[in-house]
């Protein structure tokens, strides 16, 4: 396993987050058009709103991956509930360990959050994070369907 540390995102790290967002997005079956300045945006009002988290997997100053993960309170939980939105490493460190301690680190955040669970949707073709997550735990409980509006 390569060593990395894990830290929470801060506005300086926008540059490296859209980096590996936008490597993500070329793994993604669905492409996207990504534009710089909705990244931007985008990545500073994730970093200052209190319910969203990314934590970036760092080798010295690197960035080498990240989770992206929001609470939410629902009407049927008792506390708070955390779905992830992206996990990325960036491919020279995959199959490291990297995306396996970005995910426990967001469990262990999501558990001193006092979240009641952690959800996680991906394309339905995915069938390798499919087969990361069930290894670390999460099982098929839930469907998630989508619908498109723009």
């Amino acid at each position: 396993m390569s060593s990395y540390a894990t830290v929470e995102a801060i506005e300086s790290d926008l540059p490296a987050i859209i980096a590996l967002l936008e490597e993500l997005s070329l793994n993604l079956e669905s492409s996207h058009d990504l534009d710089q300045q909705q990244l931007m945006s985008n990545g500073l009002a994730l970093i200052h709103d209190p319910r969203a988290h990314i934590l970036l997997a760092k080798d010295g100053v690197n960035a080498i991956g990240l989770i992206h993960f929001s609470t939410r309170k629902t009407a049927l939980h008792p506390t708070s509930s955390a779905l992830i939105d992206e996990l990325i490493v960036t491919e020279s460190y995959r199959d490291k360990g990297i995306g396996s301690g970005l995910l426990k680190a967001a469990i262990e955040k999501c558990r001193q959050m006092g979240c009641c669970e952690l959800e996680v949707s991906m394309e339905s073709s995915n069938h390798k994070a499919r087969k990361f997550y069930q290894r670390h735990g999460f099982a098929d409980e839930a469907v998630l369907l989508e619908m498109d509006l723009e």
